[in-house]
């Protein structure tokens, strides 16, 4: 039975929607990413044999503009739920990194994220076998958990449960493990996985100096008590249309007499207050949610079950919605408390649970201080796990790209634009905004290097194969969080005689899932492969080259493709289809 269609966009609430994403023809065309910590710096790992997973990916590779190579289409045809710490190290997290490496990406990738239908779930028990643990130490993980975590996974070393193994996290003191006793001093920094830590957030540019992570996310969750794939993919709209909008809205802190908010709620003033500081909205509430408020932006409490969706909460765009309980993040069984995708569904940009019963242990939760981290300017991702000294069992769930405050530097340069012919050398003289300190260079996303402001460089052309090839500059501001603005052309490289490379399709722009996609290339090679971002879905041969393909293999969504010559590498530019 082929999949059902996909419907986003079906009543007047769906206005929330950012313009660029409201209609195929928009949402085709190229549109300007403005947050930091960037798609260039994310691999996204997608279940191939999932629709759903390929569909969630199709619309966050979209949105948020990862580059081809930065996504990694694993046959995956496991358990969705629960897998073995060997079976993850294995099938999941080596093949990540490994791919990291062949595709020549170390220096770049800070993000590993996860679309949906994958394990959310890791029971290490298999690493340390007759080895028993104390209760509040169960070798069981969350799948993003395990990820950030990725060292000690691959040394199968039991710090892996430890309490206070996250060292960007500032000042994680032990006074804060059990509960949250003093934490609104924090300071706030950006996340590079490059980036050695030593204790207490302090930043190491040489990698032998401490452990390094990867921020880890899952864009969305499905299972029995998950969203659905319109959910999350709504969360992903709003997400980035909430970038750098800087949401006028509350922080709310709910404090009540449940262990679940006493866990934290200590440390509720002093953060609230130092929103105010900075010039945010904070308000401390009693109760387990500030029922009928309508300019949510944020929201830490802790309580075992309550009706989200009938609060009368209104979530603005971008918040991240923090709620502490047993099995939060436990998303194919019903166990009777509120989950994370709760949140989700209500609007929220981000959430988060952990993944089995962690006890009221205040490390394994994220500090009230996560919000102060968003409003300062960091990353969804970046405000979490500055925030959880021992994230291992937490699973971390929404756009991890999302940054509502962030204030990206411009950049540009005056000879790129788009379509641009290109030969022989080309010089790039970037323009930077009074805020960035450098300029980082990127071609087909790949990392080429770094400017100084004021610098130039001569890009060889002859070097790359004939046809397109993306050029990205990115700005990264010169503060402690860096964060980043961008500017992206597409240029025709043309150094030989070789014909062009054509990818056309019929239908042109929109397929419908159980229609069968043509896909003709004009050139002059004899054969061509065919990729969906990084992943070969056919060949096309003969004279006019023609592939036929089911779209309902595509996923749903947008859907970007390119042909490519395997003989001399030359690329069509890509083609975006719409498949409903």
């Amino acid at each position: 039975m082929p999949p059902r269609p996909l419907r986003l966009f079906r009543s007047a609430a769906d206005l929330l929607l950012p313009a660029c994403c409201l209609g195929l023809a928009t949402l085709l065309a190229p549109c300007c990413c403005l947050a930091g910590g960037g798609p260039e710096n994310v691999l996204l790992v997608v279940n191939q044999n999932s629709s759903e997973s390929l569909t969630v990916a199709n619309y966050y590779t979209r949105l948020r503009q990862i580059p081809p190579q930065n996504v990694l289409y694993l046959d995956w045809q496991g358990d969705p739920a629960q897998i073995s710490g060997h079976t993850f190290r294995d099938k999941i997290l080596k093949p990540t990194l490994e791919t990291i490496d062949r595709r020549k990406l170390s220096a770049q990738i800070d993000y590993v994220v996860y679309s949906c239908d994958l394990p959310m779930r890791v029971n290490f028990q298999d690493f340390f076998p007759g080895e028993k643990f104390p209760k509040q130490m169960r070798p069981i993980a969350s799948i993003t958990g395990a990820t950030y975590l990725w060292q000690v996974v691959l040394q199968e070393e039991p710090t892996l449960m430890g309490l206070n193994t996250n060292w960007y996290v500032p000042d994680a003191g032990v006074q804060d493990l059990a509960r949250c006793a003093e934490a609104a001093n924090a300071p706030t920094q950006g996340f590079r996985g490059r980036y050695a830590w030593r204790r207490g957030g302090k930043r190491e540019a040489d990698p032998s100096k401490g452990p390094r992570y990867f921020l880890s996310c899952m864009l969305g969750v499905r299972h029995e008590m998950g969203n659905t794939v319109e959910e999350i993919a709504h969360c992903l709209i709003t997400a980035t249309s909430a970038d750098a909008s800087r949401p006028r809205g509350t922080f709310y802190f709910a404090r009540n007499k449940d262990v679940r908010s006493t866990t934290r709620h200590k440390c509720f003033d002093a953060v609230a207050a130092a929103l105010r500081e900075d010039g945010a909205m904070a308000e401390v509430t009693t109760g387990m949610l500030p029922k009928a408020a309508q300019d949510v932006v944020g929201l830490t409490t802790g309580f075992r079950k309550q009706d989200v969706a009938g609060a009368g909460m209104r979530i603005l765009p971008g918040a991240i919605c923090d709620n502490l309980t047993s099995f939060g993040g436990i998303t194919d069984k019903d166990l009777g408390q509120t989950l994370l995708t709760s949140f989700i569904r209500a609007g929220a940009a981000g959430a988060s649970g952990t993944v089995t019963e962690p006890l009221a242990i205040q490390a394994k939760f994220p500090l009230p201080t996560i919000h102060l981290h968003y409003f300062r300017g960091c990353s969804l991702a970046e405000a979490f796990y500055q925030s959880v000294a021992g994230p291992y069992q937490l699973l971390v769930v929404g756009d991890p790209l999302c940054q509502p405050w962030a204030d990206p530097p411009d950049c540009d340069a005056f000879n790129l634009v788009d379509d641009k012919l290109v030969k022989g050398p080309l010089e790039i003289k970037p323009r930077l905004s009074s805020a960035a300190g450098l300029c980082e260079l990127y071609v087909d996303g790949r990392l080429q290097g770094a400017l100084p402001r004021g610098g130039k460089i001569s890009l060889d052309s002859t070097k790359l194969t004939d046809g397109s090839h993306e050029i990205r500059l990115v700005a990264v501001r010169n503060d402690p969080i860096e964060t980043r603005g961008r500017f992206t052309v597409r240029v025709d490289v043309r150094n030989t005689a070789a014909e062009p490379i054509a990818l056309s399709s019929t239908p042109e722009r929109r397929v419908g899932v159980d229609q069968t996609l043509e896909l003709r290339v004009d050139g002059d090679a004899s054969r061509y492969v065919i990729q969906q971002n990084s992943r070969t879905i056919g060949q096309a041969q003969g004279t006019p080259a023609v592939l036929r393909i089911e779209a309902a293999e595509l996923g749903q969504g947008p859907v970007a493709l390119a042909a490519e010559d395997p003989v001399s590498g030359r690329r069509s530019a890509p083609i975006w289809v719409w498949v409903e």
